[in-house]
């Protein structure tokens, strides 16, 4: 029997259905070790109680008269960290299998369908490139890795059932009251995993597209053609703004206020290749790759794609056929219509950044004397090292994280100068990623590290060292010695007291209430903050914690009872 001829999107349309059902699989896969490990936890719980409750009820009281309270607490993290690795891992691979059918779908679709067979003679050896497959899997763009997020999803799963344990302890529960509420919060963490699975599917399975359409827009270049993608959404009442609710009269539909609005990007059209722009400053090649979360979390919007001659695009991009012609679409500022954006001037987020320098200048270190270039065309007050200025990696990486820190930061924060050196060449705590001078307002970073690799291999030397393991960790922590020395001042300020004065009186209240969280649990700072920030509080280098709070990944009552105790804000 002849096979049907198909277009293009109906191929990739095939290739999304296989890919839905990959992820609706993950899904039953991730419930049944949620189940596998609420049927330990339960058996565990009910071991405890049957040896220790006393009228069918267990506390921390109790627990604790036996010495017991620890190995409690240890015992529960060992159950759930024997199953939550497996749960990574099957995200994991879902996600990086997806990305590798749709990138080689995108081949085959464009090689097999019936509306592309004028371009076959000009795609040859089209394979997915190892680099290029792990930069999309893991996303670095979005400020948080999907190892970060895996990882994160694993410490909350871990923190939210210690919590709830807790509460159980401390309210003295029966077994069968902790277990339903322990039940309670494993499916919120099924919901938060299943979340993830669909998030990063979505938007694997759109970048593998985009990145095979690339390569295609690459090879068939001189040739007259251009590959184009179109956005399309689902075209019902849950497309942003708009979102859904239930009433007891039934669902209703209302506008989302998170600024998102992805019903005007219906029928947007670029070059595969270029960015669609979703609001102003924010801009993806395809849905689910912004790296914001009101745009990408449970996006279900898709790319239709089409080869076209220079003179269709031009028509259905309103673009003349001399600029579609001569490929000067990257040179369009993101003032024009049609998506297609300048990203040598405007797309920080992208190695395609290139620092301008003005003249050269002195940075002061004490009495280190440092020739540096302020880069002219930042968001930022950067300088650098003038013999760092021709490679500018270092550059280059410091505007993207700080831009990718300055949305996380409050309204009225003010930004200090930023000066990207080698710290070796002027013997500045060599092995330091970052340093801050409150008495020059400037924040020191070390162009050593270049690379997101490079720092995060730096911070995750040690397991939970650090309150953050993400290559934004250490500009966070930086600001926070600034964010604590301005609150300071205010603090000085608004009680008539000087600022030496004000430090020691925070400083007071921050001893009392960890001598009080130490009766419980002597390394309560450690693990509740992170090993820096214990090691620092027992060097009295209190400036150190308020830091590490600033910039911690994950929030928890510690973190936050500690910023109050200043008023300290993120």
């Amino acid at each position: 029997m002849p096979q049907a001829k198909q277009g293009l999107n109906e191929l990739l349309h095939e290739i999304r259905r296989i890919e839905q059902s990959r992820e609706i699989l993950t899904e039953k896969k991730i419930r049944k070790i949620y189940k596998q490990l609420l049927k330990e936890l339960n058996h565990f719980l009910a071991d405890e109680y049957v040896r220790y409750s006393k009228e069918g009820k267990l506390t921390v009281a109790m627990l604790q008269e036996k010495s017991l309270y620890a190995k409690f607490l240890e015992e529960i993290e060992a159950n759930i960290n024997n199953l939550t690795p497996e749960i990574a891992e099957l995200i994991r691979k879902t996600v990086e299998d997806t990305y590798t059918g749709c990138y080689k779908g995108m081949s085959d679709a464009v090689l097999n369908a019936e509306n592309t067979k004028s371009a076959l003679k000009y795609l040859k050896n089209l394979n997915v490139r190892p680099e290029v497959m792990k930069r999309a899997i893991e996303n670095p763009i979005s400020g948080l890795t999907l190892p970060d997020i895996l990882e994160r999803n694993r410490r909350e799963v871990i923190y939210d059932i210690k919590q709830q344990i807790n509460i159980s302890l401390m309210n003295g529960d029966r077994y069968e009251t902790t277990a339903r509420k322990i039940a309670e919060k494993l499916d919120m963490s099924y919901a938060k995993a299943t979340n993830i699975v669909r998030t990063e599917t979505h938007r694997v399975t759109e970048s593998g597209f985009m990145d095979g359409a690339k390569d295609i827009s690459e090879a068939l270049e001189e040739t007259g053609f251009v590959y184009t993608a179109v956005w399309r959404t689902m075209k019902d009442e849950r497309v942003r703004p708009q979102q859904r609710y239930h009433t007891r009269s039934g669902w209703k539909t209302s506008k989302s206020k998170n600024g998102a609005n992805h019903q005007k990007m219906e029928g947007a059209i670029i070059q595969a290749g270029g960015s669609f722009e979703l609001e102003p400053g924010v801009y993806a090649e395809c849905p689910g790759a912004s790296g914001t979360a009101r745009n990408d979390c449970r996006c279900r919007c898709f790319l239709e794609y089409e080869l076209m001659s220079a003179e269709e695009f031009a028509e259905k991009s309103g673009r003349s056929i001399e600029k579609v012609r001569k490929k000067v679409e990257k040179e369009f500022t993101k003032g024009d219509s049609g998506g297609i954006i300048n990203t040598d001037d405007i797309d920080y987020m992208s190695n395609s950044f290139r620092p301008k320098y003005g003249k050269e200048t002195i940075d002061k270190v004490g009495k280190i004397k440092i020739p540096v270039k302020k880069v002219e065309n930042s968001q930022f007050e950067i300088y650098t090292d003038i013999e760092n200025t021709p490679k500018n990696k270092a550059v280059r990486l410091t505007e993207k994280n700080m831009r990718n820190v300055a949305n996380q930061l409050p309204k009225d924060f003010e930004m200090p100068k930023i000066v990207v050196i080698d710290f070796d060449k002027y013997n500045l705590n060599t092995d330091a990623i970052g340093g801050y001078r409150k008495e020059t307002n400037t924040m020191y970073i070390n162009s050593k590290y270049d690379t997101p690799e490079k720092i995060t291999a730096y911070i995750n030397k040690t397991k939970g060292y650090f309150s953050n393991n993400t290559e934004v960790a250490p500009y966070l922590h930086e600001l926070g010695h600034k964010q604590y020395e301005d609150t300071l001042v205010k603090y000085a300020e608004k009680n008539n007291v000087s600022v030496d004065k004000a430090r020691y009186i925070v400083e007071n209240k921050l001893m009392e209430y960890v001598s009080e969280k130490r009766k419980d649990d002597l390394e309560f700072i450690k693990h509740s903050i992170s090993g820096y920030a214990e090691k620092s509080y027992s060097k009295h280098k209190y400036s150190e914690l308020f830091a590490e709070c600033f910039s911690a990944e994950f929030s928890n009552d510690c973190i936050e009872n500690t910023l109050k105790i200043i008023d300290l804000k993120r």
